[in-house]
């Protein structure tokens, strides 16, 4: 097995996209289809599954996805490439909401031996500040492809607009602008 076709595999997971994943590797993406064919031939299962313009990775997948991390890992401290080293230090971008309301509540709970620097990056943005070494982290709902980055897509997210029934009863909702609070809302719960 050629531990390329691993890495290349795993961007396609990550990307969760082909074409995407053959502009961060920088190869053609019929180059990359055709090493992905010859990839699943050599394990004798199915990888990916079409959906859309997409891909969709089936669960045999995620399990070579999930035991390619720790041999990657392995495989790069055995070379000399990385050098396993604790963290006591994290830089994280991310988008507005996310970390306004959610980052330090996790962070106390998860790495609370962590000193962490949050930083505030929109799309496009966060990419930069990964390549110039100003984060160490980046989370993000819409990518935007760098090369040298790599993107790992953890989970699709439904986002839409609620309001209460009636509220806007000869208007047709889809029409109604909206935005997200910067502060959470002080409502009274009824009773």
């Amino acid at each position: 097995m050629e531990t390329n076709r691993l890495r290349q595999f795993r961007a396609i997971v990550e990307t969760g996209n082909l074409r995407k994943a053959a502009e961060l590797l920088a190869i053609s993406h019929s180059g990359l289809s055709k090493s992905m064919r010859a990839f699943e031939a050599e394990l004798g299962q199915t990888l990916f599954l079409p959906s859309g313009r997409g891909i969709v990775v089936t669960d045999g997948g995620m399990q070579v996805y999930e035991r390619s991390t720790r041999f990657l890992l392995e495989l790069d401290q055995f070379l000399g490439k990385t050098e396993p080293s604790p963290i006591s230090s994290l830089r994280l971008g991310s988008f507005e909401v996310f970390t306004s309301y959610f980052v330090g509540p996790l962070i106390k709970k998860y790495l609370p031996h962590l000193s962490v620097e949050i930083h505030e990056l929109v799309p496009g943005r966060l990419e930069e500040a990964l390549a110039f070494g100003k984060v160490d982290l980046g989370i993000t709902y819409e990518p935007i492809p760098r090369k040298g980055i790599d993107y790992m897509k953890v989970t699709s997210l439904l986002m839409g607009a609620f309001v209460l029934s009636g509220q806007f009863q000869n208007q047709n909702l889809s029409q109604i602008p909206f935005v997200v609070p910067v502060n959470p809302l002080k409502v009274p719960l009824p009773g």
